[in-house]
């Protein structure tokens, strides 16, 4: 069952990392794109392909080749991501609006020590409320698209924590967050403390 393939996948792939001589028949693996395809719906084919490493092409065959080229996708499109978070934070900061990164590829560097291995759809940017309008007419102006979904900018500005825009180069979506949460929750984060 797939269930059971998923579960020896996993099993072999963890001691093929223990053990480099340990290498499983490739018949076991070989066109078996049902466990490809369910280790892509839960995410895990950059990690899958992140731990096969170089050696994928010995014993592991279609499978783990599909997991690298996840890792790979995933990779380019993190450093895409940087490019643009770079790009971003310099077009604010040479306005004087401080940026923390968070989430996102930014994560995928702290938590597990590579960006490919976190999936990210955006980049998050905090900078404080008080650069918030301001933040956004730097953006406008430099050609940056402001994805509003049709609703006025004061309804963000009052029921949201964010300004999604769109990079005018790569057309990634960026969130510039001005709050860490939900302007109607209990509990506050402190904004400012993070700012720091």
């Amino acid at each position: 069952s797939l269930e059971q393939g998923a579960t020896k996948l996993l099993a072999d792939l963890s001691h093929w990392l223990c053990d480099s001589s340990f290498a499983p028949a490739a018949a076991d693996y070989a066109g078996d794109e049902d466990l490809s395809g369910l280790a892509q719906k839960n995410r895990l084919g950059p990690w899958l392909g992140f731990l096969a490493g170089g050696g994928c092409d010995s014993g592991m065959n279609q499978a783990l080749r599909s997991f690298r080229e996840a890792y790979q996708r995933n990779l380019s499109s993190a450093l895409a991501k940087l490019q643009a978070a770079a790009r971003l934070t310099a077009l604010l900061g040479a306005d004087g609006i401080r940026c923390v990164m968070m989430r996102g590829v930014f994560s995928g560097h702290r938590y597990f020590g590579d960006i490919g291995l976190r999936l990210c759809e955006d980049i998050d940017i905090l900078i404080p409320a008080s650069s918030r309008d301001r933040a956004l007419d730097v953006l406008l102006n430099a050609g940056y698209i402001l994805d509003n979904q049709g609703l006025p900018d004061n309804f963000f500005r009052r029921h949201a924590q964010h300004w999604a825009v769109r990079d005018p180069a790569t057309s990634l979506m960026l969130e510039i967050h001005w709050r860490l949460d939900h302007p109607f929750a209990l509990h506050r984060m402190d904004h400012e403390g993070v700012m720091r």
